[in-house]
């Protein structure tokens, strides 16, 4: 069977939304998963790692002026927090900065946009199949005595949290996005992404510091060294993942 030109043109456009969409996610992955085990392995850390990382993808992918604001506000807050409050008290003042200035960017937002479309719904379903693949995950990790390569973790991740996101939303998401007011939905929405790169800017400086203990700082220089590998597996896969999909004439991927 010969495929068209225009279907491999579009094969290729989604190969390339979907590895983008693949690294957002493994980068988000890896850092929230390392640093819930900074202080020792529990099952539960895949699960939220996923579902952290499911909800942010896809506030990027479904609700991009939501993501957007909140990308700035995580950025102007977590850098004036660390100024002025560096990390004598933890990451307290930085979240509290996050969760004020997510929801003053968002309310922004919520005038510039489509009130037809649920971003905090988005968000709710992305953290839902996040936390669904994580938590089948865990479930191989206790199989194996152990967690796969980080490369082959990303690998199967992205594209089955991906692809659960989209059936979760064609099923599921229209029966939740009038149960917000439209302000309160973008806020939220934009809350989630400032809180995460408020955090991702927070851990980054951490790590650069010169007050932390010689474990924790170990911890931390593998938590980095496998950030490569995890990369290199959400590209992978994401990218596979989209243009097969698109290959294969699943009809739900462009509907959304």
């Amino acid at each position: 069977m010969t495929v068209s030109e225009d279907k491999q043109s579009l094969a290729f456009i989604r190969a390339v939304m979907w590895g983008f969409a693949g690294v957002l996610y493994s980068a988000v992955f890896i850092g929230v998963w390392r640093y819930l085990g900074l202080e020792g392995a529990a099952w539960w850390h895949l699960p939220v790692a996923s579902a952290v990382a499911g909800a942010f993808v896809a506030a990027f992918y479904s609700a991009k002026r939501a993501a957007i604001a909140g990308a700035v506000a995580g950025t102007v807050s977590s850098q004036t927090a660390l100024i002025y409050h560096p990390f004598e008290d933890g990451p307290a003042n930085l979240i509290l900065a996050t969760v004020v200035s997510g929801l003053v960017f968002g309310f922004i937002a919520a005038f510039f946009y489509e009130r037809r479309r649920g971003a905090f719904a988005v968000v709710f379903t992305g953290a839902v199949a996040g936390g669904i693949t994580g938590l089948a995950m865990s479930g191989v990790v206790w199989l194996l005595a152990g967690p796969p390569w980080t490369v082959v973790m990303t690998f199967v991740l992205v594209p089955a949290t991906g692809s659960l996101f989209y059936v979760a939303a064609l099923r599921a998401r229209h029966r939740v996005v009038g149960l917000l007011p439209h302000a309160l939905s973008v806020a939220l929405a934009a809350t989630w992404v400032s809180v995460i790169v408020g955090s991702s800017m927070w851990f980054l400086a951490l790590s650069l510091s010169y007050e932390l203990e010689p474990a924790t700082r170990a911890a931390m220089e593998a938590a980095f060294d496998s950030f490569p590998a995890a990369l290199l597996g959400g590209v992978l896969g994401g990218a596979g993942a989209g243009a097969a999909l698109e290959l294969l004439n699943v009809r739900w991927v462009t509907r959304i």
